[in-house]
């Protein structure tokens, strides 16, 4: 019976971070938006992201609120 190399590894791939189901939420961010281009570029970017339902943006705050059902650090 052979022995198992101790310094063997298994290669795991890291979890994907999982879509929340039925949970509803809402983030605030802050990112800079300094003119009407950085809103449109935020709004572009954030509507392409599966889970992502509504995007806000309040330029003189440089506030976005994301409502979604996925967890935060997708957005």
């Amino acid at each position: 019976m052979k022995a198992k190399p101790s310094g063997s590894a298994t290669t795991k791939k890291p979890e994907e971070p999982k879509e929340v189901k039925s949970k509803t939420q809402t983030i605030e961010l802050n990112i800079k938006l300094c003119c009407g281009n950085c809103v449109q570029n935020v709004r572009k970017a954030l509507d392409d992201v599966k889970g992502a339902e509504k995007v806000g943006c309040e330029q003189d705050l440089n506030k976005v609120y994301v409502t979604c059902t996925v967890q935060p650090e997708i957005i």
